[in-house]
């Protein structure tokens, strides 16, 4: 039976915060970074969207780690000694309260109902976690156990009404459920709140109501006050515990600044470890004098992969495990995917001389572009290699010569077409769009850059093709898949806002309708031509480096590519996890993107950004039919 087409399966979700903690526990494979995390010390998890960031977070939550069935899921709990608090954003935070009376809200009015908001979900999150802490199953799970509370129904009443009193609360019962029914009442007693000063034109509320005095409780005072009484009545004084804050990007900005400060000095019981994109407008908080400092106060966690073969293992561990969801017992991802192309591959350095050998295929590829391609022929002169000899060369000299450019080559080859005679001279025939070197497990892992919604929106559909008819899934479908992928993924970036500075109002109107695509392409078409029509390079450029005078609009632009996992932030050492400005930063556009202009899985030597703009600008030559 096929249990991926059958019964529902947590794969099919791609975005945990659709899930339950138990959900996202069934198959969560942890990676590198979860290591990280679960360290007893304030932590940003920083990547683009997709990247796993919030199923990280809830993992770290009780029931999560109680329904956790991995290998591994028994070490990691016995080194976890803090309970998670998760925290998802909320748009009554903020935006619902703009939303409100047309927006007649005063701002002071709007930050206060907007605060008491993000402080009333914090305090209902802690009051959940309480809960998730006296559940007794835990006690059966030995790694787990030291973690679980045992209180009776009189300390809980006891524990209940000093919170109550504190946090302006006046529940039914004297129980931790009645305590969190009348935070959810509270979420709704201030949309009421809103409405009526919006109707009412209220621009500033008396701050010596007594109905209205829970609008004043500090966030971060009410949830020490909370955790610090859980303690006492646990006879646990130094338990930990962990506010697991997701997406803060959407959050209101005085809010994620309240939070960013509190890495510094706050309740030494309290944890902080927080989601963020990696450009962001108040990461300059975390530079300033009185921030706290990364690997000092906290630790950046970044969940992207400059490298491709970084993000391999994980990748690959998650690919296993969704086969196996598929019930397809004893199938490895070769069986399914086949090999990549050695080009494509993650590692080259085992690739046997015999594969160079006349008659195989790379041996082909190589004599067919020394054939069309001069600057090639040029190339393998230049260096004395003798085509039909290469599986003879020491191995040092092929692993520097040949070797080394062998995806170079194989795309070259499948895109470049023959030179035509034109006038009095030669130039190069229009390149070939559409060329199948794209498949195989490797090129498949390189292409998903370790996002785990990447990996199962594409690998998905096959497996599930793969289990229905038994056959290794065809090298042309699998393109056909990556086709569909990125041009879903083109599809959103088209959404995102961008038009280039000096724009004409005549062109206005056609660059806007292209968002971020027009500036991902003019990138893309000159790393292409680059590639495939500029003379033959050994070391191409297909990273850049963000110039000093870039402007503020390119500045934007960029960053919002990055966040959506457009282009991947290539970090020198000690470099920032969360951007607060990308002058003078490296990048390299992400390989789900790459395919779509016939680019190899390669970093590449860097470029100025700048200057690849007014290359592309300059250049006469098409590259491309239309929009790609």
């Amino acid at each position: 039976m096929n249990i991926l087409m059958s019964a529902p399966s947590v794969f099919e979700s791609f975005n945990a915060r659709n899930l339950d903690p138990t959900q996202v526990a069934q198959r969560f494979i942890p990676p590198r970074q979860f290591d990280e995390l679960i360290l007893r010390n304030h932590s940003i998890v920083v990547g683009p969207r997709g990247s796993g960031k919030t199923t990280l977070l809830k993992m770290l939550q009780l029931p999560a780690l109680a329904s956790w069935n991995h290998q591994d899921a028994d070490s990691f709990r016995k080194k976890i000694d803090f309970t998670g608090v998760f925290v998802a954003a909320d748009i009554s935070w903020g935006a619902q309260l703009t939303a409100l009376g047309e927006a007649r809200l005063s701002d002071d009015l709007r930050t206060l109902l907007g605060f008491s908001a993000f402080t009333t979900h914090m305090l209902s999150a802690l009051v959940r976690a309480m809960k998730e802490a006296m559940n007794s199953a835990l006690a059966d799970i030995p790694s787990l156990a030291r973690l679980y509370v045992d209180l009776d129904r009189e300390t809980i009443a006891a524990l209940v009404r000093s919170l109550a009193r504190e946090w302006e609360l006046t529940p039914e019962l004297p129980t931790l459920f009645a305590l969190q029914t009348a935070l959810q009442g509270r979420l709704s007693k201030i949309a009421q709140i809103a409405n009526q000063l919006a109707l009412a034109g209220v621009r500033e509320l008396d701050p010596h109501l007594p109905e209205t005095q829970f609008l004043y409780l500090d966030a971060l005072s009410a949830v020490s006050f909370g955790v610090e009484q859980f303690n006492t009545y646990a006879d646990q004084p130094y338990r930990k515990w962990a506010l697991l804050f997701d997406e803060l990007e959407i959050a209101p900005q005085a809010i994620r600044q309240t939070l960013l400060k509190a890495l510094r000095s706050t309740n030494s019981n309290l944890l902080f470890k927080l989601s963020l994109s990696p450009y962001h407008q108040d990461a300059g908080l975390l530079n300033s004098a009185i921030a706290a400092m990364p690997a000092q106060d906290y630790q950046p966690i970044e969940l992207w992969y400059a490298r491709k073969e970084q993000g391999f293992q994980f990748s690959r561990a998650l690919l296993e495990a969704m086969i196996a969801d598929a019930g397809c017992n004893g199938v490895t991802p070769e069986d399914i995917f086949g090999t990549a192309s050695i080009g494509m591959r993650e590692d080259v350095s085992g690739v046997q001389p015999s594969a160079y050998r006349p008659g195989t295929d790379l041996h082909k590829r190589y004599k067919r572009l020394a054939i069309k391609d001069p600057s090639f022929a040029t190339y393998i002169s230049e260096n004395r290699v003798d085509l039909d000899r290469m599986h003879e060369l020491p191995s040092a000299e092929r692993a520097s010569v040949i070797r080394k450019v062998t995806s170079i080559v194989m795309v070259r080859e499948a895109y470049r077409s023959e030179p035509q005679a034109i006038g009095g001279g030669q130039r190069l025939g229009r390149s070939r769009k559409n060329a199948n070197v794209y498949y195989g497990v490797d090129a498949l892992l390189a292409i998903v850059e370790g996002n785990p919604r990447w990996l199962i929106g594409l690998m998905g559909p096959l497996i599930r093709r793969f289990k229905n008819d038994g056959q290794r899934v065809p090298r042309a479908i699998q393109a056909t898949a990556i086709s569909t992928a990125a041009n879903r993924f083109r599809a959103l970036l088209r959404t995102i806002p961008y038009v280039p500075d000096g724009t004409s109002s005549f062109r206005h109107k056609q660059m806007a309708s292209r968002g971020l695509l027009t500036l991902l392409d003019a990138l893309g078409a000159r790393f292409r031509r680059h590639i495939v029509v500029d003379d033959f390079s050994p070391d191409p450029v297909l990273s850049f480096t963000v110039d000093a005078n870039t402007s503020d609009s390119l500045l934007l632009a960029l960053g919002r590519a990055l966040n959506a996992g457009a282009i991947i932030l290539v970090p020198d050492s000690g470099a920032e996890a969360i951007a607060s400005s990308i002058r003078g930063k490296r990048f390299r556009l992400s390989y789900m993107l790459a395919t779509s202009y016939g680019l190899p899985l390669l970093l590449g030597r860097e470029g100025s950004l700048q200057r690849l703009l007014t290359d592309d600008r300059a250049s006469s030559v098409p590259l491309f039919n239309g929009d790609l």
